[in-house]
């Protein structure tokens, strides 16, 4: 309800794993399948929440599989966290449905990962010349993302969101135009927004304009064909 009046897009996902470590943490609020159904039927909500308990998933737990189910029955896109999982354990982790990480840490997961499918999303702090010549070099590029964790807001207002990661990504190798089409298209595929992420007739105008795509600061921002910003006012 806080977003709906801004000039900015946002989606959200549904907490998959709640409480993240069962028997070890008290959350106060435990999501089930019924939960998770109810939490997707809430308009705004477009996706499965990252899947945090992998090792649950590639053991084959009922109650996160009940989850996953439930989100699966709604066909949203369902969203993984599955930087510890490698071989046959990744492998059933990707035969449940859920088909992104976001915990990329070296170019062989990359490449791994790839290999079976999955949306691929790296961060900032996975980022090297050599996760950078992974991604130049991959023979499937409409499933790599740039993206971001966690950003707390100071650090948002002093160094920036996607800009940063795709200017940090250039510096280490990455072609520039691989990396504006990480950070714009493809994840909007990724997250069903077929008609942003690229400009062209019959789709919506959230554009904007840089200089440099080596140093990409925002002159001018609009979202939906408005103008919303100039000049960092």
């Amino acid at each position: 309800d806080a977003c709906r009046s801004l000039p900015l897009r946002v989606l959200l996902t549904a907490p998959s794993t709640i409480p993240s470590a069962p028997g070890l943490e008290d959350s106060g609020f435990d999501v089930g399948p019924a939960e998770m159904e109810a939490l997707l039927d809430i308009p705004g909500v477009a996706g499965l929440g990252e899947v945090m308990d992998f090792n649950a998933v590639a053991a084959g737990d009922e109650r996160m599989l009940s989850v996953i189910e439930a989100a699966a029955n709604h066909g949203v896109f369902l969203d993984g966290h599955v930087s510890a999982l490698t071989g046959r354990r990744l492998q059933t982790f990707r035969a449940m449905g859920v088909d992104s990480d976001h915990t990329v840490p070296s170019a062989e997961k990359l490449r791994e990962e790839l290999a079976l499918g999955f949306n691929v999303q790296i961060q900032s702090g996975n980022l090297s010349r050599e996760m950078a010549e992974a991604m130049n070099s991959a023979p499937v590029q409409d499933q790599i993302c740039l993206v971001t964790d966690d950003v707390p807001l100071p650090k948002l207002m002093e160094r920036g969101h996607l800009n940063r990661v795709v200017a940090e990504a250039v510096a280490l190798g990455l072609d520039p135009v691989r990396a504006v089409r990480f950070a714009t298209i493809n994840p909007a595929r990724r997250l069903r927004l077929y008609d942003v992420g690229a400009i062209a007739p019959g789709m919506i105008a959230d554009i904007q304009l840089v200089r440099d795509l080596r140093e990409p600061r925002p002159e001018a921002v609009f979202c939906a064909g408005r103008l919303v910003c100039r000049g960092g006012r």
